[in-house]
This record gives C-alpha cells, structure tokens and sequence, in this order.
C-alpha cells in the first residue's frame, strides 16, 4: 500500500511477501495488532521542581522477613511427608507460600522463576499475562494446567528487594523436596533462576534453551529440558519460535 492509501496489486503484495521471506522473517511476532498509524500520545510534561517537591515520596514495597531461623524450616522442610506438609514447612520460612497448581500426579512437573504481581491475587503460580501465554503454550502441545503440575523456585513475590542468599538455598532445599514427592516423569525448567538453582551452572539461558539434562533427585536422574520463562517471552516476543521448538522437544519425550 502506497502513502496514498491506494491498494497494493497481487503482484506488489507478493513481492513485499517474497522480501519478507528473503529477510528471514518466518513467524508472527506479535499476539494483538497494533496501531502503527495512530496519532501518538502527547507528550508528558513534569510538573515543575517546586511542585514535585510536594508529592509524597513513594514507598518501596519490601519482602517481608522470614518468619523462622534457616534450621527450623530445613527441619521441617525435610520432615515433611507430604505436599501439604511441605506447603506448610515453606509458610515457616515466609508466610502465604503461592505452592503450586495443577496436578502432582501427571508425571509432567513445570517450574517457573517466581511469584508474580497476579498470583498474590489468585494465589496460584503463573497467573496473570505470563499465565495466560503459558496456558496458550500448554494447548499448543494438548495438555492444560490439570494435566501438568506448576510451582516456582521462590514461592513468593519480591517487590523492591530480593531473597537473601540463605533463603535462595532453602527455597532451593524446598523445590528438590517437592520434585521429590511429585515423582515426575519429565521436567521443564522455565527460566534462569531455578536452571542456576537446580542445574547449578552460570551459563546464560538463552545458550541453555533447548538442552536436555539428567537432573539428580533422591539419587535418581529425572530427564530435564531448559527453557526460557513465559515473562521473557512477552519482553522478547521473537524468541517464541525458540521456544516453540523447545515445547515440541517435550511433547515429543512426555508423549512417548
């Protein structure tokens, strides 16, 4: 289409196609359309020093503190018989752990990077705009969340601060544990944090993508592909076909 709004011919559309293909563009990139044309926004102009000097500062919102010493729950974190106990030994680390959705026992287990804004709200893992994408990723390959088991690495969001050191390694005692009792068949590991937590390596994820690895649980190896995280994926919609090809790599082992 030309700048005077004229209809392109067959012949221009499939010339403009043919460059596109030539360029190496092979898949869509965006879920919604987008008004390129539109009139943009008008600028935002900043109330002056004097005014800003008014507003209320804001304040950060912090995590709140563990609510038991790093023993305590590594004792009740290895005692624990259960999920429901396990969800209750995390609580002692921090309250209102977001534990887990899905079912335990599919033989599928799915790990995320952490709580995110939406899941205080709905108080299960991956809700919200990274949830919906990972919905539309699970039916791209027949399964849904009741035919798969969800949780993070940390159980808990992190707003304005982040999890000391100690409590990673004991979020990452409490992850072991609750692969351990969920018994999988196959994981995936969606994201750089829990990768570095459980594969312990400090290679980047996009180099990691795609790879499979024998992930030792309670002595046994537990087939484990890497990926990138729902969230990345909506800052980095062109890295979908990457993980589209890493969700067919495990349909492909689940499925056989």
């Amino acid at each position: 289409m030309g700048l005077g709004g004229l209809a392109a011919s067959r012949a221009d559309a499939l010339s403009a196609l043919s460059w596109l293909v030539e360029a190496g563009v092979d898949t869509l990139v965006g879920d919604a359309p987008y008004p390129w044309l539109a009139a943009p926004a008008p600028p935002v102009i900043d109330a002056p020093a004097e005014k800003r000097a008014e507003r209320p500062a804001s304040r950060t919102e912090r995590p709140a503190p563990p609510s038991a010493d790093s023993a305590e729950v590594e004792r009740r974190v290895l005692a624990a018989d259960s999920l429901d106990a396990l969800k209750q030994a995390a609580a002692t680390l921090r309250a209102k752990p977001i534990f887990a959705d899905g079912d335990p026992a599919s033989g599928v287990m799915i790990i995320g990077q952490d709580a995110a804004p939406d899941d205080d709200r709905t108080g299960r893992p991956f809700s919200g705009p990274s949830g919906a994408l990972l919905d539309r990723m699970l039916a791209a390959i027949g399964r849904d969340r009741s035919s798969v088991y969800l949780t993070n690495l940390y159980l808990w969001r992190s707003v304005g601060g982040s999890l000391s050191p100690e409590e990673t390694r004991l979020c990452t005692l409490i992850l072991r544990r609750h692969i351990e009792m969920a018994r999988p068949r196959a994981l995936l590991l969606m994201g750089e944090k829990p990768t570095k937590a459980l594969v312990e390596t400090d290679v980047a994820i996009t180099k990691l993508r795609g790879t499979w690895t024998d992930l030792t649980i309670a002595g046994k190896a537990l087939p484990t592909l890497i990926t990138v995280n729902p969230a990345y994926l909506l800052r980095q919609p062109a890295a979908k076909a990457l993980a589209w090809a890493d969700l067919r790599a495990f349909k492909s082992r689940i499925d056989a």
